[in-house]
């Protein structure tokens, strides 16, 4: 009988070990499974967005041509002052759409790790729940031996059960820092994304901007000429493009900035 006891306790350690292998075998491959899933979403990001620029470009261009199709006034300024504010609109309302699509994208993201979070949580407790089995069956069986005097035995098990008590705590700390560290990273790639488009549309819309009133100053310095009148235009642009030159080493630099912050 001594020996079966044996047996069997060898037996139930043999499968404890097998179940502490397979636990960690399956924290890495969600770990695996974890940055492919990141990595594919990254990805899939940046395809949108040089999907929608392209797309965006061809449908300005086309809209520019068939405005200069429909449009023939009688003066050169005011065709030249039309077409100008066109293109200005234009490229707002793309201008709203690249911001519309930046924060869809975003959302999908946030929604795709909110997915991934939820799943790494439902396996962690699926494994305490199989811990917690593994802890009532050695309870179980501990009561079992105290009922029939075996004090060694009960030893034995009250050991196994700390141990097992210890592999579980540990577990569940490794895996609150397995979410910490997720979330953490997860927060940092969506400021990284969300603050570097910020800049840059920034930028973009405030050298549209400027080129736009320097455009319609030239074409009413021609009307103005045609007249007999003189304007002071080269000033103003020499203006312009000194504020465009001091503006452009802000905007780059606070991007840099805030990548490095991220």
């Amino acid at each position: 009988m001594e020996r079966t006891m044996e047996d069997d306790r060898r037996s139930k350690d043999e499968k404890l070990k097998q179940m502490e292998e397979k636990m960690k075998e399956e924290m890495k491959q969600q770990d695996r499974d974890f940055h492919r899933a990141l990595e594919c979403k990254m990805q899939e990001q940046k395809d949108l967005l040089e999907k929608g620029h392209k797309e965006k470009v061809d449908l300005m261009r086309q809209e520019i041509e068939e405005f200069k199709k429909s449009n023939k006034p009688e003066k050169e300024g005011e065709e030249q002052e039309k077409r100008a504010l066109a293109e200005q609109a234009v490229k707002m309302e793309a201008e709203k759409q690249h911001q519309l699509e930046k924060l869809i994208q975003e959302r999908s993201h946030q929604e795709g790790i909110r997915q991934l979070e939820g799943k790494m949580v439902q396996e962690a407790k699926e494994k305490q729940q199989e811990l917690e089995r593994a802890l009532d069956s050695k309870l179980h069986e501990q009561e079992k031996l105290m009922a029939k005097g075996f004090t060694e035995k009960e030893a034995a098990m009250k050991e196994e059960i700390q141990s097992l008590r210890e592999k579980e705590e540990a577990k569940r700390e490794e895996k609150e820092e397995q979410c910490r560290n997720f979330r953490a990273i997860a927060q940092g790639v969506i400021e990284s994304v969300s603050n570097g488009l910020g800049h840059y549309f920034n930028y973009r819309k405030a050298c549209e901007e400027r080129k736009a009133i320097v455009f319609k100053e030239r074409v009413r310095s021609t009307s103005k000429l045609k007249s007999g009148v003189v304007g002071n235009i080269p000033d103003l642009e020499h203006r312009t493009l000194k504020q465009d030159k001091t503006t452009t080493p802000k905007l780059k630099t606070g991007a840099v900035s805030n990548s490095k912050d991220n």
